[in-house]
């Protein structure tokens, strides 16, 4: 009899131990910190990929010039990605345009994916959508972790529309890229150094700003920590980009390479960041003649976007945020393009959405309907159009 009843205790205790584990996995499912960002993920990325399908073949043009859907994906630096999935790292010199310049994460991942779905060009897919949708989710509960649910709807929504937002859908990596670095920067607002160090790191390993996010996480363990000598495994956080370096060292006798490449092959240099601000101006003020003139206005529309809410941010949110935002702000107006090659501005608006404290800062203002809806249709009719013409192998950024 007793032995029964421990029977049935116990019994009782693994049923409730699995009720309880149910109820939680269905209250999470159904939570609006996973419902918001996966709605808004899959809603957008079906109409881009509708767009994609069905532009491509309305656009103007001959057939045989408009490439298909996975090649729409995969055009540009989308190409270089797949051949160092395909081909690796390889060297024919300072002067040949090489994949030297792209970091190694990303690639890395979409191979690894595509071995398992059992194609490389589903792999890349997959991995992009779902960094799109962890940027989003963790944007959305870094956002509530200083303001309101209805600025934290208003920021990912204003991330997934933005007029460059067509790219989080390409093969490039961006979209892994801001998610690692989004989700480095949430797990240091909440204290668990472990994976914040560990998605930083991962973040220097897929694009250079990610090694940026090592100063706000460091001014977070300092302002909950104090100074402990424990902060030196922040210093594990840009071992990306350098473990990068060192094996770009071993293929071509330099780790700076990785930087020098951009101007040899890549016809890309520096230049103070005031510069080019001035260029993005000026050239937003030429004639309407062509459509490369129009992505000049796309380029100096974000230049001011940016610096304006950066100085926001500066005046209005915690310190954290712009010890991010000013240095990916300075490094992506500090990168110029040779003028015979391509405007000056090339990609400007690319780099800028790095930033991703101006998603918050937008929300921050527009809590006035207008304002709100006034961004919204105006950033998803940009993206739109600018989508229709990057898909359809006309260069945008």
């Amino acid at each position: 009899m007793a032995q029964k009843q421990q029977t049935d205790a116990l019994w009782d205790w693994k049923s409730n131990r699995v009720r309880n584990l149910v109820q939680r996995g269905y209250a999470v499912l159904v939570s609006a910190q996973l419902i918001k960002p996966l709605a808004l993920a899959w809603g957008t990325r079906c109409a881009l990929y509708t767009l994609t399908i069905l532009f491509i073949g309305l656009f103007p043009g001959e057939a045989y010039t408009k490439p298909d859907f996975w090649q729409a994906l995969s055009q540009w630096d989308g190409e270089w990605y797949l051949k160092i999935a395909t081909e690796g790292y390889q060297w024919n010199g300072p002067t040949v345009q090489s994949a030297v310049v792209f970091w190694p994460l990303y690639p890395a991942l979409g191979k690894i994916t595509g071995m398992v779905v059992g194609n490389l060009h589903w792999g890349f897919l997959v991995v992009t959508t779902l960094s799109f949708f962890f940027f989003l989710y963790f944007l959305y509960r870094l956002t509530l972790l200083d303001f309101s649910e209805q600025i934290a709807e208003r920021a990912i929504i204003y991330a997934a529309v933005f007029p460059g937002a067509f790219v989080l859908g390409a093969f490039y990596s961006e979209a892994t890229a801001f998610a690692l670095a989004v989700a480095a920067f949430y797990y240091a607002r909440r204290g668990r150094w472990g994976w914040a160090v560990a998605l930083g790191f991962f973040a220097s390993l897929t694009r250079l700003p990610g090694v940026a996010i090592l100063f706000p996480i460091a001014y977070e363990y300092w302002r909950q920590k104090g100074i402990r000598w424990q902060a030196l495994a922040l210093g594990i956080i840009p071992l990306g980009t350098l473990a990068f370096a060192v094996y770009i060292w071993q293929l071509t006798g330099s780790p700076w390479t990785i930087f020098t490449a951009e101007e040899t092959a890549w016809f890309r240099g520096s230049v103070p960041p005031w510069e080019q601000v001035y260029v993005a101006l000026d050239r937003a003020l030429w004639p309407r003649t062509h459509y490369i003139v129009a992505v000049n206005l796309l380029d100096a529309g974000s230049i001011l976007l940016s610096i304006g809410m950066t100085i926001w941010v500066l005046a209005k949110m915690p310190a954290t945020y712009w010890l991010y935002s000013v240095p990916v702000l300075i490094g992506a107006l500090s990168i110029t393009m040779d003028p015979s090659k391509a405007p000056p501005t090339a990609s400007v608006t690319r780099f800028l959405m790095a930033i991703f404290p101006t998603y918050i800062a937008l929300a921050q203002i527009a809590r006035h309907a207008l304002i709100d809806q006034s961004i919204r249709w105006t950033f998803a009719i940009l993206m739109g159009v600018f989508a229709i013409y990057f898909f359809s192998h006309a260069w945008v950024l």
